[in-house]
């Protein structure tokens, strides 16, 4: 399988010359049937034909590599890594497995941007990387992660987050520092989440992250995180599952447990619901 466009043609200046992938079929990643015998065309790291090979002209001194029998595919995203955890070393292995974008979700943000600013400038073999730079945390769960001991630095992978004030002076450090999104991962009050909601759309970012059904049901779906591993169609599903777990709870038993697990299924569920009918996960 060939992935479009590769490393190295990504990082290729505009004035290269032109390579032509010809007898190829095309899988276009937005639905449609494989299309076999096409020519695709790319120059200057962009793609700029795509078509029947009889009808695509290519020009005097391309590169032409013959795809017959092979797939043409666009590169991949992969929506959840760990970069500083995985090291240098990965970001040619996700190219090497088609993967040509990837949304880090957390760690330290010096080694991150670091590595993701030498493969924009080309002197690196490795994906595109979008990062929220170090995870927001409960600052309960970071001082018992500082007290237990970790096999990660906490204090560069996780920040802490207690109040609201927390949220809006950490929010304005990240931005400061040129992330493209925030992660959260656990919240110490619906106050701070609505204050990180807040900040994080004052300055222009999404908040992505998990998910605490039991503190974020009933908040308005403006404060829903946006872009979060969570998308309209997987909220509608959440919201059907949530409905079966509360059924079978109610089924299970009426003891005070059951009805404490229905009825965190059911507000789950009716949180889901609000959020696909919003459209917030886009």
């Amino acid at each position: 399988m060939l992935l479009l466009p590769s490393a190295a043609l990504a990082q290729r200046s505009p004035s290269d010359s032109s390579v032509a992938f010809t007898h190829a079929t095309v899988i276009d990643g937005a639905g449609g049937p494989p299309q076999g015998g096409m020519t695709v065309v790319v120059r200057g790291g962009r793609i700029v034909r795509v078509g029947k090979d009889e009808t695509v002209r290519v020009l005097h001194g391309a590169r032409i590599i013959d795809a017959r029998g092979k797939y043409l595919t666009p590169g991949f995203w992969d929506m959840h890594v760990h970069v500083a955890k995985a090291g240098s070393s990965s970001l040619a292995l996700f190219i090497a497995n088609g993967i040509t974008s990837v949304r880090d979700m957390g760690g330290d943000f010096a080694m991150i941007r670091s590595l993701r600013d030498s493969v924009r400038a080309g002197t690196r073999v490795g994906p595109r990387i979008t990062a929220p730079g170090p995870m927001l945390e409960d600052a309960a769960n970071v001082a018992r992660m500082l007290s237990e001991g970790t096999v990660e630095p906490v204090a560069r992978f996780r920040v802490p987050v207690a109040t609201a004030a927390d949220a809006e002076r950490v929010v304005d450090s990240l931005a400061k520092l040129g992330v493209d999104f925030v992660k959260i991962r656990t919240v110490a009050s619906l106050e701070a989440y609505l204050a990180l909601g807040k900040a994080v759309r004052d300055h222009g970012l999404t908040l992505v992250g998990h998910i605490d059904c039991a503190q974020i049901c009933g908040t308005s779906a403006d404060y829903m995180l946006r872009g979060s591993h969570l998308h309209t169609q997987t909220c509608a599903t959440c919201a059907e599952v949530c409905r079966a777990c509360a059924e079978s709870c109610e089924r299970m038993g009426d003891d005070s447990v059951m009805r404490r697990c229905a009825e965190t299924c059911r507000r789950c569920a009716e949180s889901c619901g609000r959020m696909a009918h919003a459209g917030t996960h886009h």
